[in-house]
């Protein structure tokens, strides 16, 4: 029998040990905001925003012209970046 089925059959405790959170964690989860001032993100709402940056490419039809680039960002908090 395997250690991890023994472990199972007698439903001992996980070896691994749960963190403590630190004092700034706890305070970041309680104001949902980082030190800066910017809320705190979910895996979610970060994917979704980061999603709404967009790379536009505009080029002339001018013989000679230099084509362009220009990213814009669609969240609320980007100007502050």
């Amino acid at each position: 029998m395997t250690m991890i089925m023994r472990r199972l059959k007698h439903r001992e405790k996980s070896i691994v040990a749960h963190a403590e959170r630190s004092p700034k964690a706890l305070e970041k989860a309680r104001t949902k905001q980082k030190d800066e001032g910017l809320p705190v993100k979910s895996l979610q709402s970060l994917l979704k925003d980061l999603a709404t940056i967009v790379k536009q490419h505009t080029g002339p039809k001018m013989n000679g012209a230099i084509p362009s680039s220009k990213i814009t960002f669609q969240p609320h908090y980007s100007k502050k970046l």
